[in-house]
């Protein structure tokens, strides 16, 4: 692990007791186990090069000593204020030191040999103090406007998350445009099997229920479901049921603040009753959620009666139904391969921005871990995503 670095802000000076000052600092930001910068060979009377102004920028404490009134020290002592770094002033003479700059914390010494060995270990001592105790030294810059770095700071590992999170996803919409998600009809032909065989045992309408998190393919699951039960017997009549048809509109949510896992956001009790009709032989009406816009279809959509009723979504194993399921199917990832289905289909299917995507991933996991992943206790049979929609039964 590399070092902490430290640079010294000073009169640009070639001088036997200027050297002496420069080598007690040297030795107390030695003691203190710093690397310090030293860019003497790159400073000159007259400007200060860029390279001095970098390394001011980038250091982890600087060292400002304004014991001679230099323009280029004050100048360099604004830029390390400005960029809220863990600054230290020194001064010989603290008595004729500027008045705004005396009121801050600052550290005085002697030229004397004693002066300047007192200076090396009192340095290393506030040094210490400044990177173990959060102080900024004598940057009032930073001490003040604290919360405002701490935002800058967050703000920019926030956007790098996010430029990754673009750059990944962006090749993978090239990934969906070439339809390559993984082949699970070897998954999707064993739970078909099942079904078979579980309508062998019972009467009436069989009711299959496919549970877990947004994004992993519910509904792609059901539809291949249905057409793998059609295919080995055509005669059976097989529907499919989202229970996203019972969720209250977004503005709604939203409103109420409240997540699609929730519940209360769920008008369970008509789900209850619609799968109670199919379950009699009657038909039902409901209307298709579309998540782009984020409301219910207008024109409601014609359910008939059917010998196997697919429920699909996230509360289709809510207590109104779990104990009328003959088969209870749970979808499952690993949070982060669920976070990043869960943004593909954000911003593919359910049309947000990347943006909004990304910054609705740690709570949408939140969410689907408090209100929706104990209903996996109850499952017959999981099954793990992969972050390519590849099935594997885990039952």
């Amino acid at each position: 692990m590399s070092k902490k670095s430290c640079f010294i802000i000073t009169r640009y000076s070639k001088d036997h007791a200027a050297e002496l000052v420069y080598g007690a600092i040297m030795n107390g930001i030695a003691m203190a186990d710093l690397q310090c910068v030293d860019l003497r060979n790159d400073m000159q009377p007259r400007f200060i090069p860029a390279s001095i102004i970098e390394a001011i920028i980038k250091a982890d404490v600087v060292i400002a000593d304004i014991s001679d009134p230099s323009p280029n020290v004050f100048y360099e002592l604004g830029i390390s204020h400005s960029v809220a770094n863990k600054t230290i002033i020194i001064s010989k003479d603290l008595e004729n030191a500027p008045f705004d700059l005396k009121a801050q914390f600052a550290l005085g010494y002697e030229t004397t040999p004693a002066g300047l060995r007192l200076l090396s270990f009192e340095l290393a001592k506030v040094i210490r103090e400044v990177l173990t105790a959060g102080s900024a030294g004598s940057n009032l810059v930073q001490l003040f406007g604290k919360e405002f770095f701490d935002l800058r700071a967050r703000l920019k590992e926030t956007l790098a998350r996010l430029n990754d999170e673009i750059e990944r996803m962006t090749a993978f919409q090239g990934f969906l445009a070439r339809d390559r998600r993984s082949d699970n009809s070897i998954v999707v032909n064993r739970i078909a099997k099942s079904v078979l065989e579980l309508r062998e045992k019972r009467a009436g309408c069989t009711l299959v229920a496919i549970c877990g998190a947004a994004g992993l393919g519910k509904t792609t699951l059901a539809r291949e479901l249905r057409q793998s039960i059609v295919e080995r017997q055509p005669d059976l009549a097989v529907g499919i049921l989202p229970t996203d048809a019972f969720m209250w509109d977004r503005e709604k949510r939203l409103a109420r603040n409240l997540s699609g896992y929730d519940r209360a956001a769920n008008d369970l009790e008509e789900l209850s009753k619609a799968i109670t009709q199919i379950d009699r032989g009657h038909p039902i009406q409901f209307s298709e959620y579309d998540h782009k816009k984020g409301i219910h279809a207008a024109t409601p959509s014609m359910l008939p009666p059917c010998n196997v009723l697919i429920i699909e979504g996230i509360h289709s194993f809510c207590p109104l139904t779990a104990n009328r399921l003959a088969l209870r199917i749970f979808m499952y990832a690993a949070p982060s391969d669920s976070k990043e289905l869960r943004f593909i289909s954000d911003l593919f299917e359910r049309g947000y921005t990347a943006r909004e995507a990304f910054a609705r991933a740690d709570r949408e996991l939140h969410e689907f871990e408090e209100h929706v992943l104990h209903y996996m206790r109850f499952a017959d049979s999981v099954i793990q995503v992969t972050n390519y929609w590849e099935h594997k039964m885990i039952d």
